[in-house]
C-alpha cells in the first residue's frame, strides 16, 4: 500500500466513533456503507490493488490518533499478534472453507438456526485463536452480543472488557508505556484504545460471519441462510427463470429506441421456493401506482363487458352450494382441485395480444372515477371505478365504497380515455419488458412478470381463453361444475368419467395454451367427503363451508362461513 493510502487511513480509518455507531446503526449498513471501515471490508473482498499487511490492520485496530502514543511498546506488539492472526492467509482460507456439514438439497435446508450461528462463531474464534488474544470471558461477551444483534436486529451494550484475561490490555501496566503522560491522560488513552479495539473486533466478527451467512427478508422478517448453499440455489433459480421466461440479452441501444421502462428483478422465498419478483423503477412511486390502478380499473371493466369475470372465493362457495342443492338426490358427488403450474410464466405474448385486440375491437371512450374516504375503522380507502359513462362510474363508485363500509367519500378526479390508448399500453407492457442485472440488459420474451400490476389480469384473460376453447361444452352441463380463483381450480361432478374426460387437457398439458396442472397440488374427495380449496374446507355432504381462524383462546379452529 502506498503512503497516500496510509495517509487516507490515518484520516478516515479512525475508530473513535465506531464504538457508538455499533450501538446506533444496523450492522448491515455498517458492513456496507461506513467509510471508516473501508480497509477491513476490503480484507475479505480482496479488491484492493496492493496487498494489505498486518501493519495496516494494527493501525486500524488501535485507531490512528492513538497509535503514535504507544508506538514501539508492548501494547503494539500484542495488537500486532492479533493483526497477524486476522491477516494470516491460512486463517482467511480456513474462513472461506466454513460450510455446513450436510448438503443443502433445498432452499428450506439453507436456513440457519441460533445453534448453527453459535457453533459458527465458536469455529471462527478457534480459527483465529481469538481466545488467546482477548481471553475466554471477552470472547463469550462478544459471542453473546453478536447473537443478540442477529436475533433482534437491535443493538445492545457491549460488555466491559476484562483486563485480566487480555494480554494486550495487561500490557498497559508496563512502565515504558506512555511514561510521559499523566495518570488521568494515560487512563483516558488506555480506555480509548481498548474500546476502539473492542469495537473493531466486534465489527470484524460480523464481517467474518457475513462471508458465511446471508440475511434475507422473508415476509417482513429477517432470516439467515448459509451463504454459499443459498447462492447455488439462487444461481439454479436464475437459470430456470431465464429458460422458462425465454430471457435473452439485448443491446442497450435497442431499449433506448423503444423507450422501454426498466424494472428491478429480485428473488424472494415463497413456500420455501425461489420466486422471481419484478418492481418498476420510478422516481415518483405513488404517481406510478395510481396510474397502474387506473389502467387496471379500465381493463377490468373491459373484461366484464365481454363476460370475463373474476370470481371471489365467497362467490364460488355460493355457486358450489347451489350445485350441491341441485344434485342433492345423487348419492355421490366427487370433488377435485387443481393448480396451474407456473401460470404466469406460461402466458404467451402473441396469444394475450390477440385476446385483448379481440376484446377492444370496438373503439369507445371509458370514464374512470377515483374516490377516497375513511371506513368505519378509520382506515383510508382509495378506489378506482371505470364505466362507459361518468354517471354510471360515479354510481358504481358509491356502491363500491358502501361495500367497503365507507359512508362518506369524495371524488378525487374523473378522467376519460379511449380503448385505443389501453391497447397501446398493454402492447408495450407485454412485448417490451426489460430488466437490468448489473450493466447487462435482458428482455422477457415469454410469460408475464410476477409483481407487475397488470400481470394478474393478463393471466386471467389467458386462462379464460383456455377455458372457452377446451370446456365450452361443459359450462352448462348440470352434472358438472367448475370455478377458478386466480390459478386454483375447483371441480364438482356426479360422474367421475365426465371429470376425467374434461380435465385431460389440463392434467396432461394437451392444449394449445401450454397450460398444465401441478399434480403434486391436485386433490380429490370421494363420495361427499371434505374438500380443501384456497383455505376453505368444503363439506360435500352437509354443504357447510369453514375457514381456519385464530379463536379467542389463541388456538386455531375452523369457523363456519355465513352467506
Amino acid at each position: 500500500m502506498t503512503d497516500d493510502n496510509d495517509g487516507e487511513t490515518n484520516n478516515n480509518g479512525s475508530l473513535s466513533k465506531l464504538h457508538k455507531e455499533l450501538c446506533d446503526k444496523p450492522w448491515n449498513k455498517i458492513l456496507t456503507k461506513n467509510g471508516n471501515l473501508a480497509i477491513l471490508r476490503n480484507i475479505f473482498k480482496r479488491k484492493m490493488k496492493t496487498k494489505l499487511t498486518y501493519r495496516h490492520m494494527s493501525t486500524f485496530l488501535t485507531s490512528s490518533e492513538n497509535l503514535p502514543k504507544v508506538q514501539g511498546t508492548v501494547v503494539v506488539e500484542e495488537v500486532n499478534r492479533i493483526s497477524k492472526s486476522l491477516m494470516s492467509s491460512r486463517n482467511t482460507f480456513e474462513l472461506r472453507k466454513l460450510k455446513p456439514k450436510k448438503k443443502k438439497a433445498t432452499v428450506k435446508d439453507c436456513h440457519m438456526y441460533p445453534d448453527d450461528i453459535e457453533t459458527l462463531i465458536d469455529r471462527i474464534f478457534h480459527i483465529f485463536s481469538l481466545q488467546n488474544h482477548i481471553g475466554n470471558t471477552n470472547c463469550g461477551n462478544l459471542k453473546n452480543w453478536v447473537s443478540k444483534v442477529l436475533k433482534s436486529e437491535g443493538f445492545h451494550h457491549l460488555e466491559n472488557f476484562v483486563y485480566k484475561e487480555a494480554p494486550f490490555a495487561r500490557a498497559f501496566r508496563c512502565k515504558k508505556v506512555m511514561k510521559n503522560e499523566t495518570p488521568s491522560s494515560k487512563r483516558s488513552i488506555q480506555v480509548s484504545i481498548v474500546n476502539n479495539l473492542k469495537s473493531a473486533l466486534s465489527w470484524w466478527l460480523l464481517a467474518a460471519l457475513r462471508q458465511v451467512i446471508l440475511p434475507l427478508k422473508i415476509q417482513n422478517k429477517t432470516a439467515y441462510v448459509w451463504r454459499n448453499a443459498y447462492l447455488k440455489h439462487l444461481k439454479l433459480g436464475m437459470s430456470r427463470f431465464k429458460k422458462i421466461y425465454a430471457v435473452r440479452r439485448v443491446d442497450k441501444a435497442i431499449c433506448l429506441k423503444s423507450s422501454a421502462s426498466y424494472s428491478s428483478l429480485r428473488f424472494t422465498i415463497v413456500s420455501n421456493k425461489l420466486r422471481p419478483i419484478f418492481r418498476n423503477r420510478s422516481k415518483d412511486r405513488f404517481k406510478e401506482v395510481m396510474e397502474w390502478k387506473k389502467v387496471n380499473s379500465i381493463l377490468a371493466w373491459c373484461l366484464e363487458k365481454h363476460g370475463i369475470y373474476r370470481h371471489t372465493i365467497q362467490k364460488t362457495c355460493k355457486d358450489i352450494l347451489k350445485f350441491l342443492k341441485r344434485n342433492s338426490d345423487f348419492s355421490q358427488v366427487f370433488g377435485y382441485t387443481a393448480d396451474v403450474s407456473k401460470c404466469f410464466s406460461t402466458v404467451r405474448h402473441g396469444t394475450v395480444i390477440c385476446i385483448i385486440e379481440r376484446i377492444l375491437d370496438q373503439r369507445c371512450d371509458i370514464h374512470t372515477v377515483c374516490g377516497k374516504g375513511l371506513d368505519n375503522k378509520g382506515f383510508s380507502k382509495l378506489l378506482f371505478v371505470s364505466r362507459d359513462s361518468e354517471k354510471e362510474a360515479r354510481l358504481a363508485l358509491t356502491r363500491k365504497m358502501q361495500s367497503k363500509r365507507v359512508e362518506h367519500h369524495q371524488v378525487v378526479y374523473v378522467t376519460k380515455v379511449s380503448t385505443k390508448w389501453l391497447l397501446e399500453i398493454i402492447r408495450s407492457t407485454v412485448s417490451s419488458y426489460y430488466y437490468k442485472r448489473g450493466e447487462t440488459t435482458f428482455k422477457v420474451t415469454k410469460g408475464v412478470p410476477q409483481g407487475h400490476p397488470l400481470s394478474s389480469n393478463l393471466a386471467h384473460m389467458y386462462l379464460n381463453d383456455f377455458e372457452k376453447e377446451n370446456w365450452k361444452n361443459i359450462e352448462y352441463d348440470p352434472r358438472m361444475f367448475y370455478s377458478r380463483y386466480e390459478d386454483d381450480y375447483v371441480f364438482l361432478t356426479t360422474e367421475k368419467d365426465l371429470f376425467e374426460k374434461m380435465s385431460k387437457s389440463l392434467l396432461n398439458g394437451e392444449n394449445q395454451h401450454g397450460l398444465i396442472a401441478n399434480r403434486e397440488k391436485c386433490k380429490y374427495s370421494d363420495e361427499k367427503q371434505e374438500l380443501y380449496w384456497c383455505g376453505v374446507k368444503i363439506d360435500l355432504k352437509s354443504g357447510e363451508f369453514s375457514v381456519k381462524r385464530r379463536c379467542s383462546d389463541g388456538n386455531f379452529g375452523w369457523i363456519p362461513i355465513k352467506f
